[in-house]
């Protein structure tokens, strides 16, 4: 069966593909297998791409069917016979590989991979370590100020505050004008007033007599 024969586009058209079509039904497949092909044990594998996911094209543009799409792989065991019900049973044979023609393996890539997973778990728990460290100092600041230094705290804090008090009021009212040693200074000892002289009425004139 080809893509001809779902009624798939011809620009879809591929010898080894087959695309079905847009309408909903269920697809019978027959396969053309190479001539004088038999087994009594092989493997069939199948892949099919969904094609109806959404992605970005190559020139940029974005639709249903662009970029990777969804997979769907499986195999089956089945035995392949003549005309006559018989099938080639003998054994596979695995293909040996000679040491020259073994491929070096780059592992740098792969060392590098390894390499930054490490980095990023070791920053991961770093950074995890941390915050473990602050929410800690936290609880036993809390616990140590609340249980130990709470009285401590307010008892120096009431001193400070007094001691701040004493020194505003010096420092901006008439404190400083009123302290005992300068009133003492500036009093002055209590003196009674002085008492007059009685006066005495005089009787005879000086310097001057009148006629007799």
């Amino acid at each position: 069966m080809s893509g001809k024969d779902s009624g798939a586009p011809d620009e879809m058209f591929h010898p080894t593909r087959f695309y079905p079509g847009t309408e909903n039904k269920v697809y019978e497949m027959r396969y053309v297998l190479p001539k004088g092909l038999t087994c009594s044990q092989c493997v069939l594998q199948w892949r099919y791409i969904a094609g109806n996911n959404w992605g970005k094209c190559e020139n940029g543009t974005e639709a249903v069917g662009c970029g990777p799409q969804e997979e769907f792989r499986a195999c089956a065991d089945v035995a392949v016979v003549d005309s006559t019900g018989s099938s080639d049973d003998t054994p596979f044979i695995d293909n040996e590989v000679g040491p020259d023609d073994t491929n070096e393996i780059d592992s740098n890539g792969e060392q590098e991979e390894f390499a930054s997973e490490a980095t990023s778990f070791l920053f991961v728990a770093f950074v995890v370590l941390l915050i473990l460290v602050i929410i800690l100092s936290i609880v036993a600041v809390t616990y140590l100020y609340f249980h130990k230094a709470r009285e401590i705290v307010k008892r120096w804090w009431n001193e400070r505050k007094k001691a701040l008090s004493v020194d505003y009021v010096k420092k901006f009212s008439c404190w400083k004008y009123l302290s005992k040693d300068k009133v003492a200074a500036n009093e002055k000892p209590f003196q009674a007033q002085p008492v007059p002289p009685p006066r005495v009425k005089r009787t005879a004139t000086i310097g001057f007599k009148g006629s007799s």
